[in-house]
């Protein structure tokens, strides 16, 4: 039963029963990486942004009296913002430390100011950014 569980689990983390355990890194991550960045980056970006779209909407129309199309069409700069600035948060929160790891500077205590100033970049840019194209959308621009 232990094996079978075990053998399950494997599976379920991307290996097989026959994979050697010394895989070479270089195959694993090109093997698991794919799989990573869509449940990270994009998934909880996506939900996020859609749970961030819908609530935001409903606030402003119902509880702010703000007609529909003004209501979503803010909450749709909230929620795509979210969305681009959660995978650029994993992106960037993955990749920084493997440069700095490179560069031979301890990604403990280097990558963490770079990275949050990044996120918060990502976050300002697409936000106002999205709401620079639509206001321009509707002023006729």
């Amino acid at each position: 039963m232990d094996d079978v569980l075990g053998e399950d689990y494997a599976r379920l983390g991307g290996l097989s029963a026959e994979e050697d355990l010394q895989e070479p890194v270089r195959k694993s991550v090109r093997k698991r990486l794919p799989w990573l960045i869509i449940l990270l980056g994009l998934m909880n970006g996506a939900i996020l942004g859609i749970l961030s779209f819908l609530l935001v909407g409903l606030y402003l129309a119902c509880f702010k009296g703000q007609n529909i199309l003004m209501a979503f069409s803010v909450s749709a700069c909230t929620g795509f913002a979210l969305l681009v600035s959660m995978c650029l948060s994993s992106l960037s929160g993955t990749v920084v430390p493997m440069l700095f790891q490179k560069l031979n500077v301890d990604p403990a205590v280097a990558s963490g100011p770079l990275i949050t100033t990044v996120n918060d970049l990502a976050a300002v840019v697409t936000y106002y950014g999205t709401a620079w194209i639509l206001l321009m959308g509707v002023m006729g621009f």
